[in-house]
């Protein structure tokens, strides 16, 4: 298997062996879906049977597992969902139409007095409609803090091993052995980089939270999910929490958007 770009190598196999692919490597079976056919019919159609995640254990060593997408199905799941679609349903993301033509004509604006910092503007105003949902902050500099977390978590995430095909994932014993021992590096690696993605839940949390004890505080999923702390009481001990991981969530969706933008 290689250890990079492992998705491209992927779907070079489906040309040759079909939209499903059975796997099996060191004992753990692995199942590849290589169209949005087979996608459908497996974990649309039939997404009682498909819809739980694999337990990854570098994912859970490098913070990822309180957020939305990393957490397997079941009542915690159903719950962090709800919390998303609360605030980013269909009808309810109308609202917020107006951010991306906003954040459209300060990347014109940039690109039009620098266009040699092109990929730059373009991860800038990727992050920037990511972080107005999330926490209604507006990036205005190069040197705001939120640049510098998305670079962080994303430098992180890049380097943390090909997901669910690290030596640690398919042993998850590894783990718990010295990092000198063959085989450890990236459990190693997620231990020494989970403050990166900690600060990514936390400090637009904190943000807003002392936002709206100032009074300053501007629409948002995190605000919006607080005033409903407040109005209706806690709904179970890690409200807070549930808040982080779905928050959380809407810069793992827009990862990929901020990636494409870079690369196109």
């Amino acid at each position: 298997m290689p250890t990079e770009k492992l998705e491209n190598t992927l779907y070079e196999w489906g040309k040759v062996y079909g939209d499903v692919i059975y796997l099996h490597m060191l004992g753990k079976p692995v199942i590849v879906l290589n169209s949005v056919e087979a996608a459908i019919d497996l974990l649309d159609k039939r997404s009682v049977n498909y819809s739980d995640r694999p337990p990854f254990v570098i994912p859970e060593l490098i913070g990822w597992v309180r957020t939305l997408p990393a957490v397997g199905y079941g009542e915690k799941f159903q719950k962090l969902r709800r919390i998303a679609q609360n605030y980013l349903g269909r009808k309810e993301s109308l609202a917020y139409r107006l951010i991306p033509a906003r954040e459209t004509r300060v990347l014109l604006q940039n690109l039009l007095s620098d266009d040699t910092k092109r990929d730059h503007f373009l991860e800038r105003f990727a992050t920037s409609n990511i972080v107005i949902i999330m926490c209604g902050h507006q990036i205005n500099s190069d040197n705001d803090p939120f640049l510098r977390i998305v670079e962080d978590v994303s430098n992180a995430e890049k380097n943390a091993g090909p997901p669910g095909s690290t030596p640690v994932d398919f042993f998850p014993f590894l783990q718990h052995f010295p990092s000198w021992f063959p085989g450890t590096y990236y459990a190693t690696y997620a231990r020494n980089n989970r403050f990166k993605i900690d600060r990514l839940h936390q400090y637009p949390f904190e943000l807003v939270k002392r936002q709206m004890e100032e009074g300053t505080a501007k629409p948002s999923f995190i605000s919006y999910h607080l005033e409903e702390l407040n109005r209706n009481g806690r709904d179970g001990p890690d409200a807070e929490l549930d808040i982080q991981g779905t928050a959380g969530a809407i810069y793992f969706a827009g990862m990929d958007t901020r990636r494409s933008l870079s690369s196109s």
